[in-house]
């Protein structure tokens, strides 16, 4: 996806952050430009001895929504931590530099997983296969639930947290409804107001939620790398959130997830406030997807006319809630 936030590199500037990561001694092979991402640019060198992947964040003077302020170094942070804990396939941090000494962007190299996007094979793969692999998603976001953190909010360290979950969302949610005010984003279904009364009137739902987990809040399939059938690697970090588990993007309305939640092994839906929770985050999600698409300038009709009816559903659902007569 073309977006204004992607930054472009010369071969120049890359053999300079790679020779100041990794030493004059080091020779570039190859270049390739990934552009299967929506937020940083990303490349893979190759070098004589291995291949690897750098990322780099947007330009400093490029305008991004709250959320987005250092979360490069919050994936830098989770990668670290996943990988001392050692049972979950991510990449490993090589080098990070977050001074903008060489460029007005954040960078960091990482290990590159061999596999490709699970949305690119999964018409290739078996049924057989389709449902191994999302059972194994379910197993792998158990397992990242199960890491706990110590007040709630997104991972990076600059992010507001809270040690109650209903008031580190609604700071969150309201962050969202500010970019789109401040950037003049018009939603042509719902006034800014009402979707802030529609979701604050149902905040007392969060209130179960009493233990903040680690959520990955991009595992979409695309962020899922797949080698000969099986899953080789989970990447993309950067939206992490020490969360409720019903923030899982599998368990949205984007996926069948009848398979994942076989894998994930624990029914989350099982109460009032936790359905209004879930529909709460759909919300979000395209709230935040929306404001995506004009900051970074995506020009994509189709894709935000999918975002706005997705939005207004979900909006609607919500103002109807009656509970156990919604069906999920």
């Amino acid at each position: 996806m073309e977006s204004i936030t992607k930054r472009k590199l010369s071969f120049r500037e890359i053999e300079l952050l790679v020779k100041n990561a990794f030493g004059n001694r080091v020779e570039i092979k190859e270049i390739k430009s990934i552009d299967d991402g929506w937020f940083n640019g990303v490349y893979t060198i190759i070098l004589d001895d291995m291949e690897m992947i750098l990322k780099i964040s947007p330009p400093g003077k490029i305008k991004t929504l709250r959320y987005e302020k250092n979360v490069m170094k919050a994936e830098v942070d989770v990668l670290d931590l996943l990988n001392g804990l050692g049972d979950i396939p991510v990449p490993k941090v090589l080098f990070y530099d977050g001074t903008k000494h060489f460029l007005d962007s954040e960078y960091f190299f990482m290990t590159k997983i061999k596999g490709i996007p699970y949305f690119k094979v999964k018409e290739s793969l078996s049924r057989n296969e389709r449902e191994n692999i999302e059972i194994e998603i379910g197993k792998i976001e158990r397992k990242l639930n199960h890491i706990k953190g110590e007040k709630f909010g997104y991972f990076s360290k600059d992010a507001y947290k809270s040690e109650k979950w209903p008031e580190a969302f609604r700071s969150m949610f309201l962050d969202i409804l500010n970019d789109g005010e401040a950037y003049k984003v018009k939603l042509p279904f719902f006034k800014y107001s009402t979707i802030a009364k529609l979701v604050f009137a149902r905040i007392n739902a969060f209130e179960e939620v009493t233990e903040p987990c680690l959520v990955h809040w991009d595992l979409y399939d695309g962020n899922i790398l797949i080698d000969n059938g099986e899953i080789s690697g989970i990447i993309d970090f950067e939206k992490s959130i020490w969360g409720d588990p019903l923030m899982n993007v599998y368990l949205g309305n984007l996926y069948d997830n009848t398979f994942y939640c076989k894998g994930y092994q624990k029914d989350m839906l099982n109460s009032y406030d936790s359905k209004c929770r879930r529909i709460i985050y759909n919300i979000y999600m395209y709230l935040v997807m929306t404001m995506e698409c004009k900051y970074r300038k995506y020009n994509n009709e189709e894709h935000e006319q999918w975002i706005y009816k997705s939005l207004a559903k979900e909006l609607k659902i919500l103002r109807d809630f009656q509970g156990d007569n919604h069906d999920f």
